[in-house]
């Protein structure tokens, strides 16, 4: 069991799981309880970031849009194309120890869990939640998925899911976006979870 409490965000490309956790660390800071975001995918660019500044001179963190595409399908290649063949469970491992060696125990939000074979299993055996996100174009389908890992373990996840939470095209309405969250927040978490969070993860002053 973990000394945090882990949220995993499931879902396709672009359906909102950086936003909804933005949104939700916003809501635990307003009650005074200690969050913060993670990646699986944070780990892979962090062992591959001194090998992309040293021969390219871009950050495997980067924002640009072109060199992000770019450098996206070099971390494929080497996150999923190498290591979950030799060792499926390599980026489970180096963020569990990334949460262990957290000095503070907080909620842990992990805005990309993808896979049901391992990454949703290891977050339900720490005790953590699930949750499954859903975002509709505006011409009222989903979002499609982003190849053919996306396309087989979206459903199994979704099936797996401990909460499901879909919302629409926003365009990157970020109050609008908020104000669902918020209300979704609070479908979810009962008053007795916030007052137990409150005393387990305290936002340190």
């Amino acid at each position: 069991m973990n000394k945090n409490f882990i949220l995993g965000l499931g879902g396709k490309k672009r359906v909102g799981k950086n936003t909804l956790a933005n949104a939700f660390i916003k809501i635990f800071a307003a009650k005074n309880i200690l969050a913060k975001q993670y990646a699986f995918a944070d780990e892979l660019k962090k062992e591959l970031d001194p090998l992309f500044l040293l021969n390219a001179g871009v950050s495997a963190f980067t924002e640009d849009p072109l060199e992000k595409e770019l450098v996206r399908k070099t971390l494929i290649s080497y996150g999923s194309g190498y290591w979950r063949i030799k060792d499926p469970d390599h980026w489970i491992k180096r963020l569990a120890q990334n949460l262990d060696n957290q000095s503070l125990p907080h909620i842990a939000l992990i805005t990309d869990a993808r896979f049901a074979s391992n990454e949703i299993p290891w977050i339900q055996k720490q005790g953590g939640k699930i949750i499954h996100i859903s975002r509709f174009q505006d011409n009222g389908e989903e979002f499609p998925p982003a190849g053919e890992d996306e396309e087989r373990n979206d459903p199994l996840i979704k099936n797996m899911a401990d909460f499901r939470f879909s919302w629409n095209n926003f365009n990157d309405n970020l109050e609008n976006c908020y104000y669902t969250a918020a209300q979704f927040f609070n479908e979810i978490f009962a008053p007795q979870d916030i007052l137990r969070w409150q005393q387990d993860f305290p936002i340190q002053t």
